[in-house]
């Protein structure tokens, strides 16, 4: 999620493109602590994740934005069904 989104809640995390969201870090934990297999992310998350970068201080236009996390999240998909191909 955070790779398609291009956002981090932790403050030492150095990747390059992405942006600190701190108002998400207690919530982000919290859904991590509490799932015990795998961290499903919901609908809510989204919108809190969309609506706090939207509201961050950019340069960026946030159609321009959302268009980028379209792109990666295709990707990521693509990728995800090459892995699951058998060879």
């Amino acid at each position: 999620m955070l790779r398609i989104f291009q956002v981090t809640v932790d403050a030492n995390d150095k990747t390059s493109g992405s942006t600190l969201l701190p108002g998400m870090a207690s919530d982000f934990r919290n859904m991590m602590e509490t799932e015990t297999s795998s961290a499903l992310v919901t609908k809510d998350m989204v919108d809190q994740l969309l609506m706090e970068r939207a509201g961050l201080p950019s340069s960026e236009i946030l159609f321009k934005y959302l268009i980028g996390c379209f792109k990666r999240l295709l990707k990521e998909d693509r990728d995800v069904r090459v892995a699951k191909v058998p060879s």
